[in-house]
């Protein structure tokens, strides 16, 4: 969460200021200031959105960059359904041993799970419909791989 604010005393700025942040390169980024989605440009590694000063907390959201049902790297073979109801079924490539972290939409993560092998089913009745990103990390050698996936 960031906050923007000025240092005009009892005066009221209500103008537009331009940010400029870094972003990571597996990750867009979402803003909202005060719940309200702002409109935002990708400019090489920065992402950039204009925010007014004194106008409420701004949060930056995190959404994988990865379609639905789409292999995003080394770990991550197959995960179904998608959209699902209460199950997901996993199955790794070339990892044995990993821990699985869910996130949500705001970037917290909201469940994590072990998985002592390359297929698995997990359980995810108790998390509210929405947007969550699956990650999957190799205890073996600690490389990471991401998924997106849809709760109904």
């Amino acid at each position: 969460m960031l906050e923007l604010t000025d240092t005009l005393n009892d005066v009221i700025f209500d103008h537009p200021l331009t940010i400029h942040l870094k972003y990571g390169d597996k990750i867009v980024l979402g803003v909202k200031q005060d719940g309200v989605a702002l409109s935002y440009n990708t400019v090489g590694d920065e992402i950039v959105f204009n925010a007014i000063p004194d106008g409420g907390d701004i949060i930056v959201e995190k959404q994988y960059m990865v379609g639905e049902n789409e292999i995003s790297g080394k770990l991550i073979g197959e995960v179904f359904p998608n959209p699902t109801v209460g199950i997901l079924n996993i199955n790794l490539v070339n990892v044995d041993h990993s821990i699985v972290n869910i996130y949500n939409n705001l970037g917290m993560i909201v469940k994590i799970v072990e998985l002592k092998s390359s297929i698995d089913i997990l359980n995810i009745d108790e998390l509210s419909s929405g947007n969550y990103y699956l990650e999957v990390v190799s205890l073996e050698d600690n490389s990471t791989d991401r998924i997106q996936f849809v709760k109904r």
